[in-house]
């Protein structure tokens, strides 16, 4: 994953397009760790965006900010997240939204 961290636009595109190829996929999620679902997820996203470029998105595009929950990237993440912790869909959610 030679875009990360995420920090503009022209990046998280590039990785967008970069996840659609299966071999791509073999990232370094699980190696962030976390002692539950919630803090996994965190730990990733700040790993993933930089403070600046996570600043200008959001769950759905509100205020005219980059709309982050149809990224295959996120679903990639919920994957993960659901494979070692069992996370419901709304837990996922609420913690990546925030």
């Amino acid at each position: 994953m030679k875009c990360i961290p995420i920090d503009s636009a022209d990046k998280l595109q590039s990785l967008e397009l970069e996840l659609n190829d299966p071999t791509s996929k073999n990232f370094l999620m699980k190696k962030v760790g976390g002692t539950n679902g919630s803090e996994f997820v965190v730990r990733n996203l700040r790993k993933i965006f930089v403070d600046s470029f996570a600043s200008k998105t959001s769950w759905c595009g509100q205020r005219n900010n980059i709309s982050i929950s149809n990224l295959k990237l996120i679903q990639l993440l919920q994957d993960v997240t659901d494979s070692i912790f069992k996370v419901t869909d709304k837990e996922f959610e609420k913690t990546a939204s925030e």
